[in-house]
């Protein structure tokens, strides 16, 4: 009998205790798993800075967020580093509304896997919080076994640290800080550092205006130390007379209208067959974009022919993909046409 009761017992207890416990739903259970956006990148030292600057805005709560969805593209702690930031307290010197906006700018309020983005795709847009658009991209799948890389305005997410799952979400680790200014590509472009020259160059040639807000545009910028090797100086350009240019020569090959070109965009698809073509008052020429730059192509005065000219390389891997309103800035180390080049005879 004593065996009984005690068995008894035993039952009892058990069914009491499976009685009070609740049944996990799939989302409980994977939040018990995985850990939410705050958590991953509070515990994460390769994106330790970015943590630094999301908990400083308070944006850490909003990525504990249990009831939401959100995709993190977290740029890295090298990323920071290539824009001089090498310390959390550095994020304390920023205007603090401006750092939250430029975080917010790098989270979707959804979440967006690798496998919502198709092979060969290179404009999936997706609203961030700040209600902009931020452009993804995916490279054709070549072989069966490795995955074609992966963009974000431009910007290369590795394989190593993307598609992670959270419970709450996803998070993509980013090369490189977003590079976003409100407004034209006019405006971000005279607030550019190490560009002064090639502004004061196109608002003397009268080119300046040519660049309408109401279009979209992608701009190839020398720096000011490229044109300072071809004797464009400050005090050079105002005494530059126009009437002894070919001004489109000289200077249409760096601005392109109706054209929205990412850097990604050069491995994930062909424009045009891999090429620009923009008129110019000889004929055309072609403007050919590889991973190193672009190269030009077409009549220069004296020369008859359609011939290559020269390639001008990007100035930097953190100097390009600048995103505005309307277009897109990329930075040159050189000059595809010099100015004796484009004068006329």
């Amino acid at each position: 009998m004593r065996n009984y009761l005690s068995l008894l017992l035993v039952v009892c207890t058990f069914h009491m205790l499976s009685c009070d416990r609740q049944d996990l739903t799939i989302d409980q259970e994977r939040e018990r798993i995985l850990r939410n956006g705050a958590e991953f990148l509070r515990n994460n030292y390769d994106f330790s800075l970015f943590n630094a600057a999301i908990k400083l805005v308070g944006l850490d709560e909003t990525l504990r967020d249990s009831e939401g969805s959100y995709t993190i593209f977290a740029p890295t702690n090298a990323a920071f580093n290539a824009e001089g930031i090498e310390f959390p307290s550095d994020f304390e010197k920023m205007d603090r509304d401006s750092l939250r906006f430029m975080l917010e700018y790098h989270i979707l309020p959804t979440a967006v896997y690798l496998n919502d983005i198709g092979y060969g795709q290179a404009d999936q847009l997706q609203e961030n919080l700040t209600g902009r658009y931020l452009h993804l991209a995916r490279g054709l799948k070549q072989w069966e076994n490795i995955e074609p890389p992966f963009y974000v305005n431009g910007v290369e997410s590795k394989i190593a640290n993307n598609n992670v799952n959270l419970s709450n979400g996803v998070l993509h680790g980013l090369d490189n800080v977003l590079k976003y200014q409100p407004g034209t590509v006019r405006e971000y472009l005279e607030n550019l550092p190490d560009h002064g020259l090639f502004v004061a160059l196109l608002k003397h040639f009268d080119y300046w205006n040519r660049i309408d807000d109401g279009e979209i545009w992608t701009i190839f910028a020398p720096t000011d130390q490229a044109l300072i090797a071809r004797g464009l100086t400050a005090e050079e350009i105002p005494n530059l007379n126009p009437a002894d240019f070919h001004v489109d020569i000289l200077l249409k090959g760096y601005v392109h209208s109706r054209q929205h070109i990412l850097r990604s965009d050069l491995t994930v698809v062909d424009h045009l067959g891999g090429a620009l073509r923009e008129p110019s008052p000889g004929g055309g020429y072609v403007i050919s974009l590889d991973d190193r730059g672009f190269s030009l192509s077409g009549p220069v005065p004296g020369v008859s022919n359609f011939t290559f000219i020269r390639m001008a390389t990007f100035s930097g891997i953190n100097q390009n993909n600048y995103k505005a309103d309307n277009g897109v800035i990329h930075a040159l180390s050189g000059m595809v046409i010099y100015p004796d080049e484009a004068r006329r005879q």
